[in-house]
């Protein structure tokens, strides 16, 4: 398990690599939603994923089929609070409680199947 480092600015992008691939991941707050929005790019800025909303629990990156992608694991967004039914997000907790971690699949059936 690996956690992306996020920063609380309305928008970030950062290098980051995964199995040995260099990719960009760009963050974004929304004010008016009260959201955050996670893009994974190719090193160049070439979008892979787009848009997704950092939600608890939500796998980023699952549900896609591209060739791009790491063939080992996913990304995903974890929630540290453990209240539930947190009605919005604000720009500070992309850094203390919103986070973006890549597991791999291996990783991932051992410690949440």
């Amino acid at each position: 398990m690996e956690r992306i480092p996020l920063r609380p600015l309305p928008s970030d992008t950062l290098q980051i690599t995964v199995e040995g691939i260099p990719y960009k991941v760009r963050t974004r707050y929304n004010s008016r939603e009260a959201r955050w929005r996670f893009d994974l790019l190719t090193v160049t800025g070439t979008p892979i994923v787009q848009a997704q909303k950092l939600v608890h629990g939500v796998n980023l990156t699952g549900r896609f089929a591209d060739e791009r992608l790491p063939s080992k694991g996913n990304f995903w967004c974890i929630d540290r609070r453990t209240y539930k039914d947190i009605p919005e997000y604000f720009l500070k907790d992309v850094e203390d409680n919103l986070q973006i971690w890549y597991i791999t699949t291996e990783e991932y059936n051992e410690f949440f199947s």
